[in-house]
């Protein structure tokens, strides 16, 4: 989207699903997952197709006088280079010294050569899979490779390894395996994870590998405020903004989407626990008279299932 000429531009073909787009930090790229491999299996019964690991991190070159990030690479040797090398050791420490110290500049605008972008696109150099939650630093990539989804069964516990993919050297290693969730922070620097109740927070570098409880956070006093009524009424407004934005047709099938918003708006005063308002969503949402709408989720209590036998 360009806030000058406020064109929105697609980069991406409408043929494949792409999404968790992140900008690196520089300006140079636009990373984002793709589902494009399309390997297909067969299911053991039925001998339908089955398409697991789909999804593959892919690179979009921003400019046209920029190289791709996995162009081609010389493996010529010189001599001379290695002379070079073995005298400037002292050199490129106060180098580095002299660098550190300058004063950082201020990041310019950013340049988009939107003409030819789509034919920018390159593919990380992995395995397909299933990948999310894509983040991006100055010298690497970070992403979380999940198990495939199963109707029942499936792993005990979080499963999702956190792998971070080396820029310069090409490489893709599991920096934290068997977590729920990640995030990196605003310098690049540390990971932040979450495993079941657990937390942590370890550095972010490539080449280097953790596992789940290492740099643990005593979450134990922590505290939070919340203003239940509050949250509610932002949960009702973006369930209907999602609906206003989103849904298929622009005449919402008739339905007068604003009235909708005021006549089930009136009940939330009166909404007195988080099932209450899923159910005043849903009664919302099922004035469009259309199927695969589902409400669902939130912070309710989960009553605890009772098995019983069941005859023969």
């Amino acid at each position: 989207y360009s806030l000058d000429s406020g064109k929105v531009t697609p980069v991406t073909s409408e043929m494949n699903d792409s999404y968790d787009s992140v900008f690196d930090p520089d300006g140079k790229y636009l990373y984002f997952i793709s589902d494009r491999d399309l390997n297909a299996s067969v299911g053991a019964f039925d001998f339908s197709y089955v398409y697991n690991n789909p999804s593959r991190v892919y690179a979009l070159t921003l400019r046209k006088d920029l190289p791709s990030p996995f162009a081609p690479e010389s493996d010529e040797v010189k001599i001379e280079e290695k002379k070079e090398a073995e005298k400037g050791g002292k050199a490129e420490k106060k180098g580095e010294e002299a660098k550190g110290k300058e004063e950082k500049k201020e990041a310019g605008p950013v340049r988009i050569d939107l003409d030819g972008i789509e034919d920018r696109v390159a593919a990380f150099p992995i395995q397909p899979g299933n990948y999310g939650s894509l983040r991006a630093g100055k010298a690497a990539v970070y992403y979380l490779s999940v198990p495939p989804p199963t109707l029942t069964g499936g792993p005990n516990g979080p499963a999702n390894d956190l792998h971070v993919f080396d820029m310069e050297k090409r490489k893709d290693d599991v920096l934290i395996p068997g977590i729920g969730a990640y995030d990196l922070s605003g310098d690049g620097s540390k990971i932040a994870y979450g495993t079941g109740d657990r937390y942590g927070i370890v550095d972010a570098k490539p080449g280097t590998t953790a596992k789940a409880g290492d740099g643990a956070v005593n979450t134990g006093d922590l505290q939070m405020k919340l203003d239940h009524r509050a949250e509610w009424k932002q949960i009702f407004d973006e369930a209907w903004r999602l609906e206003r934005d989103f849904f298929y047709v622009p005449n919402m099938h008739g339905v007068d989407w604003p009235a909708m918003k005021k006549k089930y708006g009136v009940l939330l005063p009166h909404v007195a626990h988080r099932s209450d308002l899923t159910y005043l969503i849903g009664e919302m949402i099922s004035e469009l008279n259309i199927g695969h709408a589902y409400v669902g989720g939130g912070d309710a209590p989960q009553a605890k299932s009772v098995p019983i036998a069941l005859l023969g």
